[in-house]
């Protein structure tokens, strides 16, 4: 059972609560990526119904006739093809990595490894989950900088701890 955010005995715990907080940062961030793929596939299906019947809402720049039944109907495609429980679900995973990012947050680093998971964190706080999801020859330059660096980090402090 990992402590509250900024209980005394975590701050206390210095180091080796930060490295139990990365490997547990690790695995939540593996579960992440995995519904977030998820979540990615199921909301494609959900829109390209949603504009094949012509119920999305970009399809209704001007009020028309018909509009709430059209965002009813959006809305039941999202429950039928499991992409509103995806969307659920994913948020669920990125509000379990912002609690550890969190924790993480109020323990000072005093060792390389300690610095390497305050990286890890860095890198998902500071992110856009579209950044943090696509492979680096992908991102904009703008996000590829700070994914480098904090990767970097990560790596020199692994091998040096």
């Amino acid at each position: 059972m990992l402590p509250a955010v900024g209980d005394a005995e975590t701050i206390r715990l210095g180091g080796p609560a930060l490295i139990e907080l990365g490997n547990e940062l690790d695995r939540l961030i593996a579960e992440w990526r995995h519904v977030h793929e998820d979540c990615e596939h199921k909301c494609e299906i959900w829109h390209a119904i949603a504009d094949k019947e012509g119920v999305s809402p970009q399809n209704n720049d001007e009020p028309v006739a018909g509009s709430e039944d059209r965002l009813e109907r959006y809305f039941e495609i999202s429950r039928e093809t499991g992409a509103h429980e995806a969307v659920d679900a994913e948020h669920a995973a990125y509000r379990r990595i912002d609690e550890i990012n969190k924790l993480i947050r109020t323990i000072q680093p005093t060792t390389l490894a300690g610095l390497a998971v305050w990286a890890k964190a860095t890198r998902f706080d500071c992110l856009t989950v579209d950044a943090l999801a696509m492979p680096l020859e992908d991102a904009d330059w703008d996000d590829e900088c700070p994914i480098r660096f904090l990767a970097e980090v990560e790596r020199m402090a692994g091998e040096l701890s």
